[in-house]
This record gives structure tokens, C-alpha cells and sequence, in this order.
């Protein structure tokens, strides 16, 4: 992730430590968004939440919740289509998930409890062993655990969840296109990182920051190329986002097995 402003990511960090000191709180930090993305998850903002006393002095941009800096989260929705990031877009009730938490340990364990019990005898049982010196037990014992995101096993399942709303300059950098919006591009458009050169070229993302060699680009445009340790990879801008399943094959069967045509 990346944050441009650190000191309202502070505050913001504060606030939300304020909250969730205040009772059994799950507390999540949500990013006012600013385009439609489609890469991210969203945060579906409920009531303004008041209790104890706990209430700022803005809200959510362009809502009618203003007056509140916690609400209570309604829903979650992972990676919606561009038809629905529009509308939550529009519709100023919805935040990103930045994926930033902040809750009391009673708080957390008690969710667990509830909601992932498997996860949590589990974890127990870690706890005992810690206790007790075993530690080369743990690692065999937390290998062993249900692989389950925290979204999935409790944030989605409970109901004393609360967004604090942030505006600090956050961006999850999940795709190489996102690098458009974080470092300066040259007078053609291109973002370079590294020894790199782009002659003829605009619109696109070079990194090289291994510099072994010097990359040149001529003649394209709207591309991404990478000079990693291993390989180069040279991508329309516009697919980056699914990268996923071509990094996925390269770790599961290898740069031989692929070149050799067995995977």
C-alpha cells in the first residue's frame, strides 16, 4: 500500500484506536473512493454510530451522513462489476477496504469465537504452546490452520463491525497500472523506474530497477515491461490487472516446465 499523507493517516489511525478502545469494536479504516474500481473491495457505510460518545466532525463527501466520522458497516462487497463501482461511486454511502483494522484483543478473540471456532481452538492451542516453551510445535500447528482470509471468517459474519472513513492519499497498488498514479510520468506518458530508456514511446510502465542491463523501448505504446530477477515480462496496460493467473503458473510449475511446454 501506499500513503501520500502520513500525518492524516495518523490522525485517521487515532481516531480509529479512540473507537475501538471505546467496547467490543471491530474496527476497520474504509478510503473514500475516487473513481470507479473495480479492483477493490467496498465497505457499505450504515447509521452514523454515536455511542459513547464517539463522533468527529465530517463524513462521508457528498453523503447525508455527515456529522459522523464512524458508522456502522452495512455490507462488504469484494471486486464489484464497473456497473456497481459507478453507483457506489455515486451513491456516497460506500468506502474502500483498505484492509487496515484496529480492536481490542478481547474483541478479536471473542469474534473467533463466535464466528470461527475451528480458527479459534486452533489458535488456542498456539497459545498454549507458546506458553509452555513448545515453539518449534508452533509453526507445524499454524501451517496446519484453515487458510481463511479475516474478511471472510469474521468481518462479513459479524455485527459489531465499524468503518472510520480516511482520506490520506491511499492506494492499494495492486496492478502494475496503478504505478500511473503514484510516480511522475516523462513528457510521453511513460513511467519509468530505473535504467530505462523509451525512444518513439508513450503511454507506458518501465520498470528496471534490477538494472543488469539497460532496457530500451521503442516504437509501442500502453505497455508494461518489468526486468525482474527471473524474467521480463511485457504486458498490455490494460491487462495487468490479470496477472494473477500467469504469476500463479510461473511459482506452480516453474520457468522450465513452462518453457518446455509441461504445464
Amino acid at each position: 500500500h501506499v500513503v501520500l499523507d502520513e500525518e492524516r493517516f495518523a490522525e485517521t489511525l487515532q481516531h480509529a484506536v479512540q473507537v475501538a478502545s471505546g467496547g467490543d469494536y471491530l474496527v476497520t479504516i474504509g478510503i473514500r473512493p475516487t473513481r470507479p474500481e473495480e479492483g477493490y473491495g467496498y465497505i457499505e457505510c450504515e447509521d452514523p454510530f454515536a455511542e459513547r460518545g464517539v463522533r468527529g466532525r465530517e463524513g462521508i463527501g457528498g453523503s447525508k451522513k455527515q456529522g459522523a466520522l464512524v458508522y456502522r458497516v452495512k455490507s462488504f462487497t469484494e471486486k464489484p462489476g464497473v456497473d456497481d463501482a459507478l453507483r457506489f461511486l455515486k451513491d456516497g454511502k460506500h468506502l474502500w477496504n483498505a484492509g487496515i483494522f484496529v480492536w481490542r484483543l478481547s474483541a478479536i478473540r471473542q469474534a473467533f469465537r463466535e464466528y470461527a471456532p475451528v480458527l479459534y481452538e486452533g489458535l488456542s492451542e498456539i497459545e498454549g504452546l507458546l506458553q509452555r516453551g513448545y515453539d518449534a510445535e508452533v509453526r507445524e500447528k499454524f501451517l496446519a490452520l484453515e487458510r481463511r482470509s479475516i474478511d471472510y471468517a469474521l468481518l462479513e459474519r459479524a455485527n459489531n463491525i465499524l468503518v472510520v472513513p480516511g482520506d490520506f492519499g491511499w492506494d492499494d497498488v495492486g496492478t502494475w497500472a496503478a504505478l500511473e498514479r503514484i510516480y511522475d510520468r516523462d513528457e510521453n506518458g511513460n513511467v519509468i523506474k530505473g535504467e530505462a530508456i523509451a525512444i518513439e514511446a508513450s503511454g507506458n510502465i518501465i520498470d528496471n530497477t534490477i538494472g543488469d542491463k539497460l532496457l530500451v523501448t521503442f516504437g509501442v505504446k500502453d505497455l508494461v515491461v518489468v526486468n525482474s530477477e527471473d524474467f521480463i515480462l511485457v504486458t498490455d496496460k490494460r491487462r495487468s490487472g490479470n496477472l494473477k493467473n500467469v504469476t500463479e503458473m510461473l511459482n506452480t510449475c516453474g520457468i522450465k516446465q513452462v518453457l518446455e511446454k509441461q504445464c
